[in-house]
């Protein structure tokens, strides 16, 4: 419960709150998850590598994450 708690604190979502801050990226990556031999599998990835390698992806985050990319980490 105190994850779920911190994060909705944290959160741009709160009416009249303003974000000041956010933990510095740990270098997780995510990912998606399909049954064992999935035909997507190969599709999916290579529409991923594509939009990496394009700058598809890094324009998308520009666009629809602008909020959390002017935001400073916050430093120990």
């Amino acid at each position: 419960m105190t994850d779920r708690l911190n994060w909705a604190l944290s959160s741009p979502e709160i009416k009249n709150s303003v974000m000041v801050g956010q933990f510095p990226s740990t270098g997780e990556h995510y990912g998606l998850l399909f049954r064992k031999s999935n035909p997507l599998v190969g599709c999916v990835s290579k529409a991923l590598a594509t939009l990496t390698s394009n700058g598809t992806l890094q324009a998308l985050q520009k666009q629809y994450l602008r909020i959390y990319l002017s935001v400073p980490a916050i430093q120990p």
